[in-house]
């Protein structure tokens, strides 16, 4: 371990890569956030159901803040056995047509 960091860093690429990374998911946990907070606001004191879809990274994080609120929320959870929609999805993520 001679000559080792504690602390070690990457090249710049790896830096700014990794910068890139943790901004895209705290803008996420913040769209969690306001997604709860929306919700909470449309439903105001009107009784009867309520469905809000979201995407499964927002799933754990808008659940705890449902229970925090002592709000009753059911998550469903599709199963999925087969990805044959990989190829459209990654033509997706690089905005291909």
């Amino acid at each position: 371990m001679r000559g080792r960091s504690m602390d070690p860093r990457g090249s710049a690429a790896y830096e700014a890569t990794l910068k890139a990374a943790e901004t895209y998911y705290e803008a996420a946990q913040e769209r969690s956030t306001a997604m709860v907070r929306n919700l909470l606001a449309k439903m105001g004191n009107t009784p009867g159901y309520t469905v809000l879809v979201s995407g499964g990274f927002h799933t754990q994080e808008m659940a705890q803040m449902l229970k925090d609120k002592h709000m009753t929320y059911v998550v469903i959870t599709p199963r999925v056995t087969v990805l044959d929609q990989d190829e459209a999805y990654k033509s997706r993520l690089r905005e291909e047509e």
